[in-house]
């Protein structure tokens, strides 16, 4: 949990004003231990999603190319292809990613 330090506030002539409860209260013991955000267990989450959109990034500027010269269909029909493999290579890694999280699961770190 990450939680902000406890904050009262008070009434005086400025207005109202934070500030740090005071040490006669019965309800502050002590001000609880913020824990830092755990950047290291989420590197590899961080690290897989941007391989995935680093490859497709790489796979989609030369689908147009590919396509029209492996499939032998009018210009005009190229778009209707083009967007085809590049779902199809989404779902792949949909598919994927599924079998992988099952994977790490039943024989991943424990």
């Amino acid at each position: 949990r990450w939680d902000l330090p406890c904050v009262m506030a008070h009434r005086d002539t400025a207005g109202i004003t934070a500030s740090a409860p005071a040490s006669n209260d019965s309800h502050v013991t002590t001000e609880p231990k913020k824990e830092k955000f755990p950047y290291m267990q989420t590197l590899p989450g961080y690290l897989s999603i941007f391989s995935f959109f680093f490859s497709l990034m790489m796979v989609i500027p030369f689908l147009p190319f590919m396509t029209q010269d492996f499939i032998d269909r009018p210009r005009n029909e190229l778009g209707y292809y083009v967007g085809f493999l590049a779902s199809a290579f989404s779902f792949g890694d949909f598919i994927a990613s599924s079998i992988w999280g099952t994977l790490a699961d039943r024989y991943g770190r424990r």
